[in-house]
């Protein structure tokens, strides 16, 4: 029967062609009727052949950076329509155009009810590609969102349009017509309040799919001549290597792992909407678009807090925020159905699942409920049994209070450690740019650099030799050993050619820049005072045999680095690395390296950066320690990295490295999940193990405190 589809047929998905259609080609079906007498008919003396023109544009709704927006009156169906037009200048620029068919095509075959319809694709009298869909009288989210915040401002509350649960359920639809979107194999990638129109009559829809991908089946996105810019505020959609808007990018978006992206990201974004409707605030600081997409790229959001209202936001509203906006995509809502979930059992004031009821709470939700029937019962009770019936409600009652307090003492200790291993997290990937930084900079300077002559070497040699060290050769209390901060100490492997090597040098040179950076970076990272105490040593190898030490002391012997284990496997990595802690024998630390290749620009080897720090300094500098608290850090397998007082019994310093944590049990419960609190008597008494996974690394921070409910 015509217009009806059997609801077995199978959804055939989102087709897409690169093409404009062939009844459109060398065709005119779009009239600028604001630049004529007429807006609704055309005849000969117009120009233009009758009958071709089917939209006659009145005026401009609005313009973005690829397209511009026209009220159009359809001549044949007397209505008006929205008509979107791509912009002159780039109707011959091929990826704008493919993107803009892309935009239609897809959006046309979005068919929901809060995604705005689309009538047809047309064509200007410029020839640029256009599209005509339905006119939405009304304002965007961000208008909503601004009559709430001047509401705030000028009577202290909204009205009943403009409360909480009606924002809330605004983006309930927004939610509704993206899950649909994705169940077509499409995400938006620009999802943000100005791309969402509220209708005078309720209407929800979301718009502008012009940058939307197809992440079963596309391919990485197409670069486009528009880069980032340094002028906007964040809020404004970007295009380039990175494209979309960075104040509502998840953290992969905003790193640009384009090939990573999926509904998990647009669902962050919709939390970060979430954030913005909430608080009244936006999620980001920043003075324009590079620093908010900086703050976005590593999940650095305001703190969660109202911008009028001095209470608190709802525990529940929190959970659920935080949920969708994890930093790993992985640790967010299975899909935006269950984020929809839990926002209908928030506003029926049901418990959600990112956070879910203790006992007590449900026992409440129960009453509240059936006040009625529990009051009746309760009267019953009373004049059946009143004695009995109070001592097992008081012993219910601390039951589930002692549960309560259980599962609050776990989360704040979970809170706790997560909170250090984030911060743990973000430094050591710091630490590990700026080496990165560093290696290019040698690798550009070995085969690129011009020679500084103005600055002396010092060799192994000179380093033996009192009279001709550095003039700064001192003892340094921090380093526990004579050395020189200024100058490193070279040397030249046995059988290299000193003439070829030697004069690298001074090429080399020009690096103090870059090691004063990394050095600054390590000294605010770490906390060490004039010298950054937590590294211990920053080795320079090249192929060719030229070695060099920092900081600059005497080396007891002249061995060939190009052997040792930590070279040998960075020669096989594409980039930096941790390796695994050893004892420094000559200064008595727990060492963690990190090294770095470096390649040249055809990807062949040149050589290797290795930088060696003090682990017990850089957990305990970071991470700090609290009274009746001792954490440990782990390998992925559960092995112990550093650790304060967490081992009965050693037989000598550092005897804990690398030695399995604790019994079998707590090392299975790290196996099993990247979270969790354990109570254990691994150490000889009562104690709470909290833990977290600490990824990309895949150490495992652990906290270890005293069990209240044992002692």
């Amino acid at each position: 029967m015509a217009g009806r589809t059997s609801a077995s047929q199978a959804d055939p998905g989102i087709t897409l062609s690169p093409d404009v259609p062939s009844r459109l080609t060398g065709a005119t079906t779009v009239h600028d009727a604001s630049l004529s007498t007429s807006a609704t008919t055309t005849t000969a003396d117009d120009g233009l052949p009758p009958g071709r023109i089917r939209y006659a544009i009145l005026g401009e709704a609005g313009r973005g950076g690829m397209a511009r927006v026209h009220v159009a009156r359809d001549l044949e169906l007397f209505r008006k329509v929205a008509l979107k037009q791509l912009s002159d200048e780039l109707r011959n620029a091929e990826p704008a155009r493919l993107r803009f068919l892309r935009e239609v095509q897809v959006t046309a075959q979005l068919d929901h009810p809060y995604i705005v319809p689309v009538y047809g694709l047309e064509v200007s009298p410029e020839g640029s590609p256009a599209y005509a869909m339905k006119l939405v009288a009304g304002r965007t989210l961000s208008d909503y969102l601004q009559e709430t915040i001047d509401a705030y401002e000028k009577r202290g509350s909204p009205d009943e349009s403009h409360s909480l649960p009606t924002r809330i359920e605004h983006l309930i639809k927004v939610c509704e017509a993206v899950h649909y979107a994705h169940g077509k194999g499409v995400i938006h990638r620009d999802l943000k309040p100005d791309n969402v129109m509220l209708g005078p009559h309720g209407e929800t829809y979301v718009m502008d799919w012009g940058i939307c991908r197809l992440f079963e089946t596309d391919g990485p996105d197409q670069p486009t001549d528009l880069g980032l810019s340094e002028n906007t505020s964040g809020a404004q959609t970007e295009f380039g290597a990175v494209v979309g808007t960075p104040m509502y990018m998840s953290p992969e978006q905003a790193q640009g792992r384009s090939a990573e992206l999926g509904p998990l990201s647009d669902q962050c974004a919709l939390g970060l909407m979430l954030f913005e409707i909430v608080t009244l605030n936006t999620p980001f600081d920043g003075n324009n678009a590079s620093d908010v997409m900086h703050n976005a790229a590593y999940g650095r959001r305001v703190p969660l807090k109202h911008a009028f209202e001095k209470r608190p936001i709802d525990r529940p509203l929190r959970a659920i925020i935080e949920r969708a906006t994890r930093y790993e995509p992985k640790q967010r809502y299975a899909d935006i159905g269950e984020l929809i979930a839990d926002l209908r059992r928030y506003l029926h004031g049901e418990a959600v699942h990112a956070l879910p009821d203790t006992w007590w709470q449900r026992a409440q939700r129960y009453v509240g409920r059936h006040r009625q029937g529990m009051l009746l019962a309760f009267v019953g009770l009373i004049a059946a049994a009143a004695t009995g019936f109070s001592v097992l409600m008081w012993q219910h009652d601390q039951r589930l209070e002692q549960a309560r307090a259980r599962e609050l003492l776990e989360r704040d200790l979970i809170e706790s450690v997560v909170g250090k291993a984030d911060r743990l997290q973000l430094e050591l990937l710091a630490l590990q740019s700026e080496l990165e930084s560093l290696a290019l900079a040698a690798a550009q300077l070995v085969q690129f650099g011009t020679a500084e002559d103005a600055t002396p070497t010092y060799w192994q040699d000179d380093f033996a030799n009192a009279e001709r060290r550095p003039p700064d050769f001192a003892p340094h209390p921090e380093l526990g050993r004579d050395v020189s901060l200024q100058s490193a100490v070279w040397s030249v492997a046995e059988g290299a050619d000193p003439s070829t090597v030697a004069p690298l040098t001074s090429r080399l040179h020009h690096l103090r820049s870059y090691r004063n950076a990394l050095l600054e970076t390590t000294r605010r990272t770490l906390g060490g005072g004039q010298y950054a105490s937590g590294l211990v040593e920053l080795k320079l190898v090249l192929e060719q045999g030229l070695f060099m030490h920092y900081p600059g002391r005497p080396l007891a012997s002249s061995t060939d680095l190009r052997d040792s284990a930590w070279y040998l496997a960075l020669k096989q990595q594409p980039r930096s690395r941790w390796g695994e802690p050893y004892a420094d024998h000559d200064g008595g630390d727990v060492v963690l390296p990190l090294g770095s290749p470096m390649h040249d620009p055809e990807g062949r080897f040149l050589g290797a950066l290795s930088m060696d720090m003090a682990l017990d300094f850089v957990v305990n500098n970071l991470l700090g320690q609290q009274p009746g608290m001792r954490l440990a850090l782990l390998d992925g397998e559960g092995r112990i990295m550093a650790a304060e007082e967490l081992l009965t019994h050693t037989a000598g310093e550092h005897a804990h490295l690398l030695q399995p944590f604790g019994d079998t049990a707590l090392r299975a419960a790290f196996a099993a999940e990247d979270v969790g609190a354990v109570a254990t008597q691994a150490f000889g008494r009562p104690e709470i193990v909290a833990f977290d996974r600490i990824h990309p690394l895949e150490w495992i921070l652990v906290q270890v405190s005293p069990d209240p409910d044992a002692e």
